[in-house]
């Protein structure tokens, strides 16, 4: 078994903090988070003390896309994959990462569900009034799992083209814009009725 390094360098091993997505397509994605955010943080200033939870439910929105904005550009998901890459050398598991891989996934897939089940059981009126918005967090979340399982075969049906790009942008658009959408169509109904 390899001696474990605690190494800044050692445990980033090929990933460095640069621009992962300098595309086009990188951009419009990012800007569509970041856009995203700023949308839900509209659809809280107008809200009094008494809607909380629908504030609590926007600001955690805004939150989530404004990382997933940073996270489009700086990789850190990749950063984790490293990370983890390393600690297997170091552990001695490298050959068997497939199965560990899989089991984080299923791990992980398992947690977000339970996670959002238990959110929307537990807040039942906003699932009722923002099903657009918990639409979007779905396909985000469900693309983050996809996106994170990194096996071949998932990545080949991701890069697949339609109407000139790929399937994981079309997934990511899709879940953000569901998001916009929903925060779009609150601002509307707050503005043509206040005080509800």
């Amino acid at each position: 078994m390899q001696s474990l390094s605690w190494s800044l360098e050692y445990w980033m091993g090929n990933w460095r903090p640069s621009i992962g997505d300098p595309d086009l397509m990188g951009w419009v994605i990012t800007g569509s988070y970041l856009f995203g955010a700023v949308v839900a943080w509209l659809v809280v200033l107008p809200l009094d003390r008494e809607q909380k939870e629908v504030g609590r439910f926007w600001k955690l929105i805004a939150l989530l896309m404004t990382f997933l904005g940073i996270n489009k550009q700086l990789d850190l998901h990749v950063l984790l994959t490293e990370m983890a890459r390393q600690a297997s050398k170091a552990g001695g598991w490298f050959e068997q990462r497939r199965v560990v891989q899989l089991w984080f996934i299923v791990l992980m897939g398992s947690l977000a569900i339970a996670v959002f089940l238990g959110f929307a059981l537990r807040y039942r009126e906003l699932f009722r009034r923002f099903p657009l918005a918990f639409g979007g967090v779905i396909f985000l979340l469900s693309f983050i799992v996809i996106r994170g399982a990194s096996f071949h075969h998932f990545d080949q049906i991701l890069l697949v083209n339609y109407f000139g790009m790929r399937v994981n942008q079309l997934m990511e658009l899709t879940g953000i814009y569901l998001v916009v959408f929903a925060g779009i169509q609150e601002m509307i109904r707050s503005i043509f009725r206040p005080g509800d």
